[in-house]
């Protein structure tokens, strides 16, 4: 399978008011390659026949999320084998609630009979990327060339509850529009859900992060300095990324994808303009580059140095 970036996915075009921008109907959806509750890693890009995919961010620790476990089964059952595959991914921080780690992941998906991937999005990347706000939260993708767009987000029903015969499904009615060659009717519905946990990056608190990230100021570093930065850094994940320099700036790298500019707050410290994230890169006793630790908010999430 195919590395893509991932850190890139930090560096997405947020709304002038710094709020978090959902995708919406007509959008260019990115494209992820997660890791799945089996360890192998997951993209659209593996499903070369499929149309589109259901995209739902969910999570194990949330009530209404749960309720619709049995339903996501279904949808799964029903989709995975045709042309719209299911494809979940956890929203919720890990380590913030204890019930959303990889590990509880593997056992929910185990306990209920998860019949599609079950996807951990660390750092909350592409969860901010999609701008999902709530678990469950439903992206339904059709893929047009080589790009996947949005052609309804939202709900999965209007039955919360799962008590009503009569409900309306608006993913299978949505499905069912796009295979018949028809405009979806209700492009758009408010999902309801629990709301995704992050770690101080929600409301206010986002915006101040924000307002503090536009007043950092850049210095220039010596080329040898950040000449000893590059290399490959890899994840616990298993996920890699390629540090160069060039011209005075570090660039960060996922196969395939164009690289991200980061400027030097220190000798160590580095940001990208447009998010609030920092690269630190860590030495060993000896002097030598060992590591770098990417930190939003309160995440942490280091990289050991391989070459």
């Amino acid at each position: 399978m195919k590395n893509f970036a991932f850190l890139s996915c930090f560096i997405f075009a947020f709304a002038a008011n710094a709020q978090f921008k959902t995708l919406e109907p007509g959008d260019t959806a990115p494209v992820f390659n997660l890791k799945n509750i089996d360890g192998q890693m997951i993209s659209p890009e593996d499903y070369p026949d499929a149309k589109g995919f259901i995209v739902v961010f969910t999570a194990n620790t949330c009530p209404v999320a749960k309720l619709y476990e049995d339903r996501l089964i279904a949808l799964g059952e029903k989709y995975n084998s045709g042309s719209y595959p299911l494809l979940a991914i956890n929203a919720n921080i890990p380590g913030l609630l204890g019930g959303d780690s990889y590990e509880n992941m593997q056992e929910r998906a185990k306990e209920k009979g998860f019949s599609f991937p079950y996807l951990l999005d660390e750092g909350q990347i592409v969860t901010d990327q999609y701008g999902a706000r709530v678990t469950p939260h439903v992206f339904l993708l059709k893929k047009e060339g080589a790009e996947f767009k949005v052609v309804y987000t939202g709900a999965i029903d209007n039955d919360t509850e799962n008590v009503n015969p009569q409900k309306t499904l608006y993913v299978e009615d949505a499905i069912a529009a796009l295979e018949a060659g028809k405009k979806i009717e209700v492009p758009t519905t408010k999902a309801i859900g629990c709301t995704v946990k992050r770690t101080g990056i929600e409301g206010n608190e986002y915006e101040k992060q924000m307002a503090l990230h536009a007043q950092r100021k850049s210095i220039t570093v010596d080329q040898a300095i950040l000449d000893s930065y590059t290399g490959s850094y890899e994840f616990k994940s298993g996920s890699t990324m390629i540090v160069e320099s060039k011209d005075g700036q570090i660039f960060t790298q996922y196969s395939g994808q164009p690289p991200v500019e980061f400027f030097a707050e220190s000798k160590e410290v580095f940001f990208p303009k447009q998010f609030p994230l920092t690269i630190t890169f860590n030495k060993d006793a000896q002097g030598n580059i060992k590591s770098l630790t990417l930190q939003r908010g309160g995440k942490k999430m280091e990289a050991v140095k391989v070459k």
